[in-house]
């Protein structure tokens, strides 16, 4: 039994010691993901759509995010705060028409989910006016 289980291993090449950690790396990456789509989908009470689960889990780096802010200087900014929860509804219904996604955006997380989101330090919301 061990031979044929040796054979059968001869067949692959080994990985390299930088593979196996890029590999590992992924294998962290996805399980955190897994972890926080979980987590998500037990305050939503529903699977997140795509959008916002890449929205939250990937949060611009400053230096992006000033790059683009630069780019808009002639329009207004406004950083959305947790008592913008009504602003919040009304992006998330213009997303959902926007990315064909009105039954995901149309029901949208409770008013209590949103203050948290918008006051938490992972995620950042803004709109332009």
């Amino acid at each position: 039994m061990v031979r044929i289980y040796l054979q059968e291993i001869g067949r692959y090449p080994m990985l390299t010691a930088d593979q196996e950690i890029a590999y590992g790396r992924q294998v962290q990456q996805i399980m955190a993901i897994e972890q926080r789509k979980n987590e998500l989908t037990q305050q939503l009470d529903r699977e997140p759509n795509r959008i916002l689960l890449v929205t939250l889990l990937d949060p611009l780096p400053q230096e992006k995010l000033r790059k683009i802010l630069r780019g808009l200087m002639n329009l207004s900014i406004q950083q959305i705060v947790p008592e913008d929860v009504a602003l919040m509804e009304a992006l998330l219904a213009t997303f959902g028409e926007a990315f064909d996604e009105v039954e995901t955006y149309g029901n949208p997380p409770s008013a209590d989910y949103l203050r948290q989101l918008l006051d938490s330090d992972y995620f950042i919301a803004i709109s332009l006016h």
